[in-house]
C-alpha cells in the first residue's frame, strides 16, 4: 500500500514548487532505451543486470544500428534454414493511438547495408500498456535463411510513429534501432519453418467497436512473471489526467524486491520542454528515497478495441457476466474484460509474452484519497535526476 502519499501538501502548491525547481535543474539530453537485445548479444558494451527503465546502452536512433561500430566478428552462431530463438525487451512503451506502431526483426548479409539489404524475419504489433514506463520481454522464434555467412547482421526496429519521440529530426517515424552480429552456419538438413501465429487462425471480429474503462478508478492486480509475483496498486483519474501506479516485488530481477511508483501528471506541462512532454516521476527506480523525472507521452483513454490495435477474439457469458477477449493481431498480447454498466468495461486479465496480470479488485468511481497525486518532496530537491523525454534547452 502507498498511504504515505496522502500526507503531502496540497497538489497545487507542491506542483508550483516542483515546476519552479525543474526550470533551474534541466540538464543535458537524457539517453534512454527502447529496444534492448539480450540473445543474441546486442552490438556494443555488455548490458547490465538487471535492465532498468531507460537503459542508455540501448538508446539507438539512427539506421541501421544506431551508429555503433561493426565488430570484427559475430557473437552468436545460428543454423541456416532452422528456427532461432531471440530474446529482447521493449524498454519503454510509446503506444500512439492515431497510428499504432510495430516491432520488426530483419537480417542483412551486407555488412554495409542499404535499405534494400534487409529481409524481414518477424513483425509484432504494438500494444497499449497504459503507462509509458513499462518493460516487456519477448522470446520469439524466427526462421534463419538457409544462406550461410561468416558474418551477418540482425536488426531490430521499434517503429513507434509517436511524434513526441522523433529524434533526430529526420527520424519522422520515431524509430528505435538495435543490432546483433551473427554467423549463419550451413545446415545439411534444414528444419521445418516455424509457423507464425496470425489472427486469421482464430475466430476474430476486427470490426467490433470495443469498450472503455471508467474515467476514475482504483485497482489492485497481481502480476506473475518468471522473476516472481509483483503487486500492483493503481489510482486513475482521466478527468484530471493523473495516474499513480505502484509496483512492489521482483520487478526487474528475481530475488530482489523493489518498490517503484510512477506518478504521471498528464495535465501538466514541463517548463522549457515540448508541450507533448508531461512530468512522470518515478520513485525508487535508483534506490529507496530517490526520484527520477521522465517526460511522458500524452495520456490516452484506457480502452480495448480497434483503437488500441486489438481484435475481438470471442464474447461469452461467465457467472452472469458478459466477457470479451481482445488481442493484438499477432496474438502476442491478450486482454480479458467484463462488460459493465453505461457501456464501460472492467479489466480482468492481461497476458503478455513475459507476464500475466490478474486484476483482483477493480473499483470504478471509487473515492481517490486526497493528496494522492501530490508531487513528493524528494522530487523537488536539487538531487532530482532526469530520464526519458527531458531535453536540454
Amino acid at each position: 500500500m502507498i498511504s504515505f502519499w496522502v500526507s503531502h501538501k496540497h497538489r497545487s502548491s507542491m506542483g508550483k514548487m516542483a515546476m519552479a525547481t525543474v526550470v533551474g535543474l534541466l540538464g543535458p539530453l537524457a539517453v534512454v532505451a527502447h529496444i534492448c537485445v539480450i540473445h543474441p548479444v546486442q552490438r556494443g558494451p555488455a548490458l547490465p543486470t538487471p535492465l532498468s527503465y531507460g537503459e542508455d546502452l540501448c538508446y539507438r536512433r539512427t539506421p541501421y544500428c544506431g551508429a555503433v561500430d561493426l565488430p570484427k566478428k559475430p557473437t552468436t552462431a545460428f543454423l541456416g534454414g532452422a528456427p532461432a530463438e531471440l530474446v529482447f525487451q521493449q524498454n519503454l512503451n510509446h503506444f500512439h493511438e492515431a497510428l499504432p506502431g510495430s516491432i520488426d526483426v530483419a537480417i542483412s548479409y551486407d555488412l554495409e547495408p542499404t535499405d534494400a539489404s534487409w529481409t524481414t524475419l518477424l513483425t509484432l504489433n504494438e500494444f497499449a500498456a497504459n503507462d509509458m514506463v513499462t518493460m516487456t520481454n519477448y522470446t520469439v522464434s524466427v526462421n534463419i535463411p538457409t544462406r550461410p555467412a561468416n558474418h551477418a547482421i540482425l536488426r531490430w526496429r521499434y517503429i513507434s510513429n509517436n511524434a513526441g519521440e522523433v529524434d533526430p529530426a529526420n527520424n519522422t517515424e520515431a524509430i528505435f534501432y538495435n543490432c546483433a552480429d551473427i554467423q549463419v552456419v550451413a545446415n545439411p538438413i534444414p528444419a521445418t519453418p516455424v509457423k507464425q501465429a496470425v489472427a486469421q487462425a482464430r475466430s476474430v471480429r476486427s470490426t467490433a467497436e470495443g469498450c472503455t474503462v471508467a474515467s476514475e478508478f482504483v485497482a489492485l492486480a497481481v502480476e506473475t512473471t518468471v522473476r516472481g509475483t509483483v503487486q500492483h496498486e493503481i489510482f486513475y483519474d482521466a478527468g484530471q489526467q493523473n495516474v499513480l501506479w505502484h509496483r512492489s516485488g521482483p520487478i526487474r530481477q528475481a530475488g530482489v524486491d523493489e518498490n517503484i511508483t510512477t506518478l504521471s501528471l498528464y495535465g501538466t506541462s514541463i517548463p522549457k520542454q515540448p508541450p507533448s512532454a508531461h512530468p512522470e516521476y518515478i520513485l525508487g527506480l535508483t534506490g529507496e528515497g530517490t526520484c527520477v523525472m521522465f517526460g511522458a507521452d500524452p495520456m490516452y483513454a484506457w480502452s480495448y478495441g480497434p483503437k488500441r490495435n486489438q481484435v475481438l477474439v470471442r464474447e461469452f457469458a461467465s457467472g452472469g457476466d458478459t466477457m470479451q477477449e481482445w488481442a493484438s493481431p499477432d496474438m502476442q498480447h491478450t486482454f480479458l474484460v467484463k462488460l459493465a454498466a453505461g457501456g464501460t468495461c472492467e479489466p480482468v486479465l492481461e497476458r503478455h509474452p513475459d507476464r500475466e496480470m490478474v486484476f483482483t479488485q477493480f473499483m470504478p468511481n471509487a473515492p481517490i484519497p486526497h493528496g494522492i497525486f501530490d508531487i513528493p518532496s524528494v522530487c523537488t530537491k536539487p538531487s532530482l535526476t532526469f530520464g526519458h523525454g527531458i531535453n536540454h534547452q
